[in-house]
């Protein structure tokens, strides 16, 4: 079976010296390394210029993965935005607080506020602020979901901080394995035939820790607060267009969530704004090393050049 770091590198790209595959910057020149977008150490974002092509760039905004709880802007998961530098984004990697000591909805709150941040200070950097694209995986991409079923206006918007005025709107979204309706997720889970029985438990057990702490309730009590915090609640036909990636065999989150949620956006929508691309035999982003792959995510650049 393949790992993550059997993945196809760039070498310049990455140190595979190291216990876990880790992302190098230096073939990067043109770095803004932890602009401040909130008050807190980790409202930062980390911003980094093509080196060639003429600005404004559309601009790949990044948002990792960890549960809510760990992991970092420049983890590998910023990997497949090298590949976005290449093909001529500006790519921005964004940190945002971490439960337990922030909770729904302070995340989704955080990617907001960066958005705003980096379309005020577009003209200073050479971004297009009307090319703005989100790209998220796990966590992060029920983040970005969550961020483009909202961008224009909801209940979540208090508390969102960010320059006065500034949308924080995006053109498209790239959601790879999002967890989409907390309301559905432990049932799907449990119908998932590829687990074994101890997995399933491990899994079943292992969601429920994450999603208590995410919303601040006892574990498989989540309540109202799970249909609040799905991204189901708050689709509408404004939604940008979306390009969502899952594995056929994740063991964490089941892909039902990524079929259910492109079938509900092709109905508000429109089809030819909706991608659902399921990678056959892969697990969940992290574990998998599709997802970081070039034929992975070429497709979902390509897709985002098509709404320019």
């Amino acid at each position: 079976m393949r790992t993550v770091r059997d993945a196809k590198f760039v070498p310049q790209w990455v140190d595979l010296t190291q216990e876990h595959p880790a992302p190098l910057f230096g073939h990067i020149t043109r770095q803004y390394l932890n602009l401040p977008y909130g008050g807190h150490p980790l409202q930062a974002v980390d911003l980094y210029l093509p080196e060639e092509g003429k600005p404004p760039f559309p601009t790949l905004i990044l948002v990792h993965g960890g549960g809510f709880s760990r992991c970092d802007k420049r983890d590998l998961s910023v990997y497949p935005g090298f590949y976005a530098l290449r093909e001529g984004f500006a790519l921005a990697s964004v940190n945002y607080r971490l439960v337990p000591e922030y909770r729904f909805p302070c995340q989704i709150h955080d990617v907001k506020a960066a958005i705003r941040f980096l379309k005020g200070h577009a003209g200073e950097y050479g971004l297009d602020p009307r090319s703005f694209f989100l790209y998220g995986d796990s966590a992060g991409g029920y983040l970005v979901s969550m961020v483009g079923a909202t961008q224009h206006g909801s209940s979540l918007d208090s508390g969102a901080a960010g320059p006065e005025g500034e949308s924080c709107a995006v053109r498209g979204v790239a959601a790879i394995a999002p967890l989409i309706n907390l309301v559905r997720h432990y049932g799907q889970l449990e119908r998932v035939d590829y687990l074994s029985p101890a997995l399933h438990r491990a899994m079943l057990e292992e969601s429920s820790a994450i999603l208590a702490d995410y919303l601040g309730t006892p574990k498989g009590r989540l309540g109202a607060l799970a249909e609040k915090a799905s991204v189901d609640t708050y689709l509408t036909s404004a939604a940008p267009p979306f390009y969502i990636q899952h594995g056929t065999r994740d063991t964490i989150i089941p892909p039902i969530q990524a079929i259910d949620f492109a079938g509900r956006l092709r109905g508000l929508i429109g089809g030819e704004k909706v991608v659902l691309d399921l990678i056959e035999g892969a697990k969940h982003v992290g574990t998998s090393p599709e997802f970081i792959e070039e034929e992975h995510v070429l497709p979902i650049l390509r897709f985002f050049r098509t709404l320019l």
